[in-house]
């Protein structure tokens, strides 16, 4: 749900101010890389959660 308004500018720019917000709150260094590599991704947003990379840091945050 949230990625398909994740491909519209509106959405993208909030986003963008969300990642801005919680960028300096995040404590642990799962979360933190998690965080980075949302940030390095080059696609756009709503296509995060197709991105092997960002999979795989999820994957190592859940186990």
């Amino acid at each position: 749900m949230i990625a398909s308004k994740l491909q519209w500018p509106i959405p993208q720019g909030k986003w963008s101010e969300l990642l801005g917000l919680i960028g300096s709150k995040l404590t642990g260094r799962g979360e933190s890389e998690l965080f980075d590599a949302v940030q390095a991704f080059p696609g756009q947003p709503h296509l995060l959660s197709k991105d092997p990379e960002i999979k795989a840091q999820v994957k190592r945050l859940e186990g």
